[in-house]
C-alpha cells in the first residue's frame, strides 16, 4: 500500500514569505528521474536528510503563485510548505526504462499553472526485493532551475543522508531579474524578433486551444506520431568517432559533444528523414547549455540560467566533422551582448503575449539536443552504489519530433568503471525508431567510417 509523508524544512524561513522569481523561471516543463540504488534506504534518515536539504535549498519548498494585487504583480513561490515522499509497495521484480512512469509521481504543470497548491518537488521511492535495489523517482518542476541546479540539491540532499552534512557550498539563491520597467510597453505581436527558440505560440490548457495553438504540429498532438530511439554509445566508440573528427577539423578544437551531435545529425538525415518527402531532413543544432559564465553568476546559483545556441542552417553536403565545428561556432559565440538579445526577445514575448501563456513553438527541420553530459548525476548515490541512472522523455507531450536527450552512463566492465559511454534518446516519427537504432548499431559496428569518406 502507498504511503506519504509530507517533509517540511528543518530550519523553516520566516513566516509568509514570498520569494520572487524571474523571467527566466518562466519553465513549466517537468524534469522526471529515476535513479536505481543497489540497496536499501533509511526510510527514517531519508526523510531526516530531505527536511535538512530543502532548510538550504528552500524554494523547493515553495508553491507557485500566481501574479495578483497581494504578489505586487509578480511571480512568486509561498515558502515554508512540505515536500510529498511517496513510498510505493515492493511488488515490482524490477526497473525497466519502458516501464519508469511506475517509479515517479510526475508534478502536475498544469494545476501549478492554474495555481493549486501542487507541490514543485515530489519523491517516489519503491523497493526492489528481488534485485536487492531501491529505485528513487524524483518530479522537479522547472521554474525551481535548470538541470545544474538540480544536481546541485540531490547532491546536497545525498551527502546530507551518507554523512550528516555536506561540502556544497551554500546556494546563490537571488534570482537573475527583469530590468526595471522593462516590460511596460506592450510589443505588437508582428514585430516580435524571431529568435531561437521561438515560441510565438500561447500556452493551450485544452485540446482545443492546443489545436489552434499547434496548428503546424497538430498531428503530434492528436495521432501520437512521435515515438523513442533508445541507445547506448560505448565509450571506446566515442574515442574512435571524436579522433576522425579531430582529424578533419584544424585546429583540432571539437569536443566529444561537438562530434556527437554532428553525428546525430547526420544519422538522422540518412536512417530517418532520408526519401520522407512528408519531413524536411534536420537542417541545424540548437543546444540547450548553461548560460552561468556568460551572465556572471555564482556556480552555486540555484535557478535557471539555461539559453538555446544554435548553428546556422547546414547543407546535406557538409561533412561531419564540419557540422562538429558549427556546433562548436554556435556555442563559443555565446557573449553577453547574444545572451541580453535573447533576454530582451523573452521579454517581448511575454510582453505581446501575456505573462505566463507561453509554449515553446519549435522548428521542424531542427535538432534539439539537451545535454546532460557534463551533470554528473550517476555521483547522487545517497551512500550506496548507483545501479542505473535515466532522465526519460515523454513523447506525447513533446510538440516537436527531434527532441534528444543525452546522458553520461558509467561502462562496467567486471569490477572495474571504464569511461562513460553515452545514453541517448531520440523523439522521432512513429515507425522511425527501429531504423535509427539498428543504423546507430551498424555505424558503430564499422567504425563510424561512413562517415569519414
Amino acid at each position: 500500500m502507498t504511503s506519504c509523508i509530507h517533509i517540511q524544512p528543518s530550519k523553516p524561513q520566516a513566516s509568509n514569505c514570498g520569494f520572487p522569481l524571474s523571467f527566466l523561471d518562466t519553465y513549466f516543463m517537468p524534469i522526471d528521474i529515476v535513479l536505481v540504488l543497489q540497496g536499501p534506504l533509511d526510510q527514517h534518515r531519508f526523510s531526516e536528510s530531505l527536511a535538512e536539504a530543502v532548510s538550504i535549498y528552500y524554494p523547493v519548498c515553495g508553491r507557485f503563485q500566481r501574479p495578483s494585487l497581494d504578489t505586487q504583480g509578480e511571480l512568486r513561490l509561498h515558502l515554508n510548505r512540505s515536500v510529498p515522499i511517496f513510498w510505493l509497495p515492493g511488488h515490482k521484480s524490477e526497473f525497466q526504462r519502458t516501464n519508469w512512469k511506475a517509479f515517479v509521481k510526475s508534478v502536475s504543470t498544469n494545476r501549478i499553472i492554474k495555481g493549486h497548491d501542487t507541490p514543485l518537488l515530489q519523491v517516489a521511492v519503491t523497493p526492489l526485493p528481488n534485485t536487492s535495489q531501491t529505485a528513487i523517482g524524483v518530479s522537479f518542476c522547472h521554474l525551481l532551475g535548470d538541470a545544474t541546479s538540480f544536481y546541485s540539491f540531490l547532491q546536497a540532499w545525498s551527502d546530507i543522508y551518507s554523512t550528516g552534512s555536506t561540502s556544497k557550498t551554500s546556494p546563490v539563491l537571488e534570482r537573475i531579474r527583469f530590468p526595471t520597467g522593462a516590460v511596460a510597453t506592450p510589443t505588437p505581436v508582428d514585430q516580435i524578433p524571431r529568435r531561437i527558440p521561438r515560441r510565438s505560440q500561447r500556452f493551450a490548457p485544452n485540446l482545443t486551444s492546443k489545436i489552434q495553438a499547434y496548428t503546424p504540429l497538430a498531428y503530434t498532438i492528436i495521432f501520437k506520431t512521435l515515438e523513442y530511439a533508445r541507445f547506448r554509445i560505448p565509450a571506446h566508440s566515442l574515442a574512435a568517432l571524436v579522433s576522425k573528427a579531430q582529424a578533419r577539423v584544424s585546429p583540432a578544437t571539437c569536443s566529444t559533444q561537438d562530434a556527437f551531435k554532428a553525428y546525430l545529425l547526420k544519422a538522422l538525415n540518412r536512417f530517418v528523414y532520408n526519401g520522407l518527402t512528408t519531413f524536411p531532413r534536420v537542417t541545424r543544432i540548437v543546444t540547450i547549455v548553461d548560460g552561468r559564465k556568460v551572465r556572471n553568476v555564482s556556480a552555486a546559483y540555484f535557478g535557471n540560467c539555461i539559453t538555446a545556441v544554435d548553428t546556422p542552417y547546414l547543407f546535406a553536403s557538409q561533412s561531419l566533422a564540419e557540422v562538429a565545428v558549427a556546433v562548436r561556432e554556435g556555442i563559443v559565440s555565446l557573449s553577453p551582448e547574444v545572451l541580453a538579445a535573447g533576454d530582451q526577445w523573452i521579454q517581448k514575448i511575454q510582453s505581446a503575449n501575456g505573462l505566463m501563456n507561453l509554449t515553446p513553438a519549435f522548428d521542424a527541420d531542427t535538432l534539439y539536443v539537451n545535454d546532460w553530459t557534463k551533470i554528473a548525476v550517476e555521483s547522487v548515490d545517497f551512500g550506496l552504489q548507483q545501479d542505473f541512472f535515466c532522465q526519460p522523455l515523454e513523447v506525447e507531450s513533446l510538440p516537436v519530433r527531434n527532441w534528444c536527450m543525452i546522458y553520461r552512463a558509467s561502462e562496467k566492465k567486471g569490477s572495474e568503471v571504464a569511461k562513460f559511454a553515452y545514453e541517448v534518446q531520440v523523439a522521432v516519427p512513429r515507425g522511425k525508431a527501429a531504423a535509427l537504432v539498428q543504423g546507430v548499431a551498424l555505424d558503430v559496428e564499422e567504425a563510424f567510417a561512413e562517415y569519414f569518406w
